[in-house]
């Protein structure tokens, strides 16, 4: 019997859950870039071949403009006045290397010899390099801002919840004096979802390489959060 009960899964704590809390958080967030890039690169290998990085260098873009409309935008100037200085050191380090010299030196021999010289196959191979490590770049940064984007629907998140739990308290307490039942499975089934319903959203949305709008997709989770919290709470015991 008593290899039955140890058989059981330990369960944390709340506060050990509030402890490894940030822990889960960079976790979710090294999955969601993981699987970023990896849509990514599948993406510029069968879905759009032809702009390659440029997806990629879009959505960043588009991401930018977003962040641009928050409060948050002063302190985006700064840190793209950084990565723009960044890269214009990386570039100017990269036109420095011989290897770069080699490349202008040979597309300069057709026209010298009066024909097509084919590209090397170390010069074809390089190009692909740049352009996922391009993408990557990009990517990343489209990760980062998203990530941004959430922290500042946070309190809306937190006040949809806190408004789905005072609707929730209130129908329980209509409930109470008609002296009406709820369905116990319905409580369950919500109470199982609301944390899934919390977090795939945000994860798909850091991981989809579309453009998306996050006012639209902040409502849209701040009102499917309001009405699980609701059920929740109002659904809370069968009799009462």
């Amino acid at each position: 019997m008593s290899e039955a009960v140890n058989a059981w899964p330990r369960r944390y704590g709340g506060f050990t859950q509030l402890l490894l809390l940030p822990f889960t958080v960079l976790g979710l967030l090294c999955a969601a870039l993981l699987l970023r890039l990896l849509l990514e690169g599948f993406g510029m290998l069968l879905v759009w071949p032809d702009i390659r990085s440029q997806h990629a260098q879009m959505l960043y873009e588009q991401d930018r403009r977003d962040l641009a409309r928050t409060p948050w935008a002063d302190r985006w100037r700064s840190i793209s006045r950084m990565w723009l200085d960044t890269k214009r050191s990386v570039q100017r380090t990269a036109l420095s290397n011989p290897w770069i010299e080699l490349q202008g030196r040979l597309s300069a021999v057709p026209s010298i010899l009066g024909h097509k010289t084919p590209r090397l196959p170390w010069v074809k191979e390089r190009s692909w390099l740049k352009e996922a490590l391009s993408a990557a770049r990009h990517s990343a940064l489209s990760v980062g801002i998203r990530s941004l984007l959430l922290l500042q629907a946070l309190p809306l998140l937190i006040l949809s919840v806190l408004v789905g739990v005072v609707d929730g308290l209130v129908r329980r307490q209509v409930r109470r004096f008609n002296v009406q039942r709820e369905s116990g499975y319905l409580h369950h089934r919500a109470k199982v979802l609301f944390l899934p319903l919390t977090l795939l959203p945000g994860f798909m949305y850091l991981v989809l390489p579309l453009s998306l709008s996050p006012s639209g997709f902040v409502i849209a989770t701040a009102t499917t959060l309001a009405l699980v919290a609701s059920v929740v709470m109002g659904s809370f015991k069968k009799y009462l």
